[in-house]
């Protein structure tokens, strides 16, 4: 399992509100662990454009008056006096994939990045920036949603970690032992639906346990992890429960690759998580 080095958190700006929740996140993070920040905007040209041929005169004054507001936000990041890196990048053609190959062009470590408070059929026909970067990034992405409120000044000290037992939950296992630096505490839950009593359940803490030892020192995994089975039809529910309960700072989940008309149409536990969680969500997508 390769795990995630210490190097550049991307941050997609629209300059929203959310934008604005998940850069001030962003910040926390690169203050606590000593990551870069990189802002990148990305202008959609005609796609999202309320004209249907705007002509370049106007593409070049928004394009300008964005570059002025990444060098205002690079100028806030750097004025906070924390010591921390700012770089901006503009760019332009479709948003999920111009964040997906910056991030790998600057060989980031997280896409950090805000999502609006979109759901059912308008969330259908407009589509998802976030969900879409989710599903085809390859490295961590951490959505900042609509219920998160301003961690720039606050430290991450409790991860929850939420596991259905399959494979794909394992993969955000390799960033623990950079998150988990400190005195960082971690609470592994794992929902046994009510209506399921599914035997696969049954002494799941050991293997979920045997796959820690692989990223974590055991003296970490005894002195500072817990384990806590929830109950629950709605898993989405019992693990929002938890997060307030342990006033959680960060959420790490898995999230299946959907395609089409199933990604849109079928359950999605993990974006309702997304959604509803009190604090950000660290997911990878396998």
């Amino acid at each position: 399992m390769r795990k995630v080095q210490l190097g550049t958190i991307v941050i997609p700006t629209d300059f929203s509100k959310a934008s604005k929740v998940a850069l001030g996140f962003a910040q926390g993070l690169a203050q606590q662990y000593g990551f870069d920040l990189s802002l990148i905007h990305v202008f959609p040209y005609v796609a999202h454009h309320r004209y249907a041929a705007p002509v370049g005169w106007m593409i070049a004054d928004l394009r300008a008056r964005s570059r002025r507001r990444l060098m205002a936000a690079k100028a806030k990041v750097l004025a906070a006096g924390t010591g921390v890196r700012c770089s901006v990048i503009d760019s332009a053609g479709d948003i999920p994939g111009q964040i997906i190959n910056t991030a790998v062009a600057e060989g980031a470590s997280l896409i950090v990045m805000g999502t609006h408070s979109r759901d059912g059929v308008e969330r259908f026909l407009v589509g998802s920036t976030a969900e879409e970067v989710l599903r085809h990034a390859v490295l961590p992405v951490i959505v900042v949603g609509p219920h998160v409120k301003d961690y720039s000044r606050r430290k991450i000290q409790t991860l929850v970690y939420a596991t259905d037992l399959s494979a794909r939950s394992l993969g955000v296992l390799r960033i623990l032992p950079l998150l988990m630096a400190g005195d960082t505490r971690l609470s592994v839950v794992h929902v046994r639906e009510e209506q399921a009593h599914a035997p696969a359940s049954v002494g799941w803490e050991v293997s979920v346990r045997n796959s820690l030892l692989g990223v974590l020192p055991a003296e970490v995994l005894e002195s500072r992890v817990d384990f806590k089975t929830l109950e629950g039809d709605d898993p989405s529910r019992a693990v929002e429960r938890h997060l307030k309960l342990v006033h959680a700072d960060l959420l790490l989940i898995g999230v299946h690759k959907g395609r089409g008309m199933t990604a849109h149409m079928a359950p999605r536990t993990g974006f309702r998580m997304i959604m509803a969680a009190p604090c950000a969500v660290l997911s990878i997508c396998e």
